[in-house]
């Protein structure tokens, strides 16, 4: 490990209360279209085999989605959950290795005539006996109206990512206090 990489991992380490995160959206040179990638993570004291049941029940730490299992198995790869009530947006587990990471897809979907999909990645490493969970999303967003995208234009406010950040990091700090009071409450 790089001397430099020291001072970042033992404050990641030493600060399991606190979740953490990153934005940025970018947009395409080539057509009517950007990215938006996030990535959140959280430092859970508990070991990944601890962690991992509670990660998989979604419904449980994702408390402001829908998570309304729509087909496949119960969880697991192919399980695909209903992430907005009576919308078609749809994330599906496409791959798991278990206690290290899952990864889901966000299907093809469309909100106010933007077209947008994505993909997921929770993955799991252990330290010193304590569990980092790392949530990485990147979805792509296309418009192929003439007229400015007001859809871009409020995920790229402050407001809106500051709104994603306290979500987000309100579910990465659920999922801890699941697993660390290891009750279900």
């Amino acid at each position: 490990m790089k001397a430099g990489w020291a001072p970042v991992l033992g404050l990641l380490i030493a600060s399991p209360l606190h979740a953490q995160s990153a934005v940025s959206i970018w947009g395409s040179d080539l057509a009517n279209s950007y990215h938006y990638m996030d990535r959140y993570e959280i430092m859970i004291d508990a070991s990944p085999q601890e962690v991992w049941p509670r990660l998989l029940d979604f419904g449980s730490w994702m408390y402001d989605f829908d998570m309304k299992h729509e087909s496949g198995p119960e969880a697991g790869e192919g399980a695909t959950y209903r992430l907005y009530e009576g919308q078609d947006f749809f994330f599906r587990v496409v791959a798991v290795v278990p206690e290290k990471m899952v990864v889901g897809i966000n299907l093809p979907s469309t909100l106010e005539g933007e077209a947008s999909v994505g993909v997921a990645m929770m993955a799991l490493a252990e330290f010193d006996g304590r569990t980092l969970v790392s949530n990485f999303m990147a979805r792509q967003y296309e418009w192929h109206d003439a007229d400015p995208n007001p859809i871009r234009a409020r995920r790229e406010s402050v407001d809106f990512q500051e709104f994603n950040e306290r979500m987000w990091n309100g579910f990465l700090e659920r999922l801890r206090d699941l697993v660390e009071d290891n009750d279900g409450a």
